[in-house]
């Protein structure tokens, strides 16, 4: 294959990987809310221009704003999306509201502009609901609200332009199933990883879990959508003595000035810190971050997103680490209650910290539960799926263009 990788933002530089690198301008600000999801002339005349050039036989989207799929279908490249989080449905890409709450779906523009206006201030939110009447008669020009509409209606006319869907889990293809793609569009393949993460690290030769504490971590993004909020609500709410370390892991956000604020005192996050119940650690590099993952006993999962599934959830359980997860059918392929691990109810911090005493009392579970963990499968199996995904969409749109002269 040959393959030109294209973004709005960053830097043209390829970093030693085996294609080219090319960005392209936009009309739109990166940071604007609605940029992916609305029409941009600018975005969509470079890319028309990067097509004509480089002449792909197949676009491949991988979480990109919806103008590669309108230049390709323009110039009648067949497209194929890889659905990693739900940006085709939700302008917050991963369905969880300005609640914090999962949301079922885009199902009016009103839902969505209520979601989007809960993530203002409330004096901007009393001037969002004051204006919204006037909006919706077409009487008054309101961003927010046109943005919502506008999106809403070129996300479907994108989505229908989109010749296969690539989806990683049973709940992702059940939901864009119930939101009006076509079973034939949609091809489910199991993320895996790549070799340097399959790559068994040795597990630390230690002292039992009855004789120190159990080691729980988190890996990724200390953000609301991961649920990060619900485990320091957990972990605040076990007794003092109970024996066991929380550590949070990220290569640049795991610092106490972003983390202090979620725990239920600052003083007591402080001295956490100080005793080393709590370890905020960020690792030089993947190589580290895989050494970290294999020496906790527990992995923790606890997001409030529709994961699709968890890379973090994949890594742990490629290094025999056991996870704890919210109840996310994302998930459900890899670790299940009680087999390999543990769920509890998304957002219920009260059965988190439920299960996490469970396992200090019988530690002896860990062991049983790395001996059913499922194998993760690797990138290069993917890819060789994924092939054929572009094959299939390459001769049909060969096939539709071809005159049939039988009937001629």
């Amino acid at each position: 294959m040959r393959v030109r990788l294209v973004a709005p933002h960053g830097e043209a530089a390829s970093g030693g990987d085996p294609f080219e690198v090319e960005v392209y301008p936009t009309g739109l600000a990166p940071s604007d809310t609605f940029a992916p999801h609305v029409p941009d002339a600018t975005a969509v005349a470079a890319l028309a221009g990067i097509i004509d050039r480089f002449k792909p036989d197949v676009l491949y989207d991988v979480h990109g704003p919806a103008h590669a799929i309108e230049a390709a279908r323009d110039a009648g490249v067949p497209v194929v999306s890889m659905v990693g989080d739900y940006s085709w449905y939700c302008l917050q890409s991963f369905l969880v509201n300005s609640r914090l709450r999962r949301c079922s779906g885009p199902e009016s523009a009103r839902k969505c502009f209520d979601c989007l206006s809960g993530n203002y201030p409330l004096r901007w939110r009393v001037v969002h609901e004051m204006l919204k009447p006037a909006a919706r008669a077409g009487l008054v020009g309101f961003r927010l609200w046109d943005g919502v509409a506008l999106s809403r209606e070129y996300s479907q006319r994108m989505r229908a332009a989109v010749d296969a869907f690539v989806v990683g889990d049973a709940q992702a293809q059940d939901f864009f199933s119930s939101h009006g793609i076509a079973t034939g569009k949609i091809t489910r393949i199991p993320q895996g990883l790549p070799a340097g993460a399959l790559a068994r690290r040795e597990k630390e030769r230690t002292a039992p879990v009855r004789d120190r504490p159990l080691r729980l971590a988190f890996v990724g993004r200390p953000h609301a959508d991961k649920g990060i909020q619900v485990l320091a609500q957990a972990f605040d709410s076990l007794p003092r003595e109970t024996p066991v370390e929380l550590w949070i892991i990220h290569s640049r956000l795991a610092t106490p000035e972003l983390l202090r604020p979620l725990f239920r005192s600052a003083d007591r996050f402080d001295a956490d810190l100080q005793s080393g119940r709590i370890k905020l650690i960020r690792p030089v590099d993947q190589s580290r971050l895989f050494e970290l993952i294999a020496k906790a006993d527990v992995g923790v999962v606890p997001s409030i997103a529709y994961e699709s599934p968890s890379l973090a959830m994949l890594e742990f359980v490629a290094q025999g680490t056991p996870i704890v997860r919210s109840e996310s059918r994302g998930m459900e392929h890899v670790i299940q209650d009680r087999v390999n691990g543990r769920t509890f109810p998304y957002g219920d911090a009260g059965a988190l910290a439920a299960v996490i005493r469970e396992i200090v009392a019988e530690p002896e579970a860990i062991s049983r539960w790395q001996s059913a963990l499922p194998t993760i499968g690797s990138d290069d199996e993917y890819a060789a799926r994924l092939e054929t995904v572009f094959s299939a969409v390459r001769q049909r749109q060969e096939a539709a263009t071809t005159p049939d002269f039988q009937h001629v």
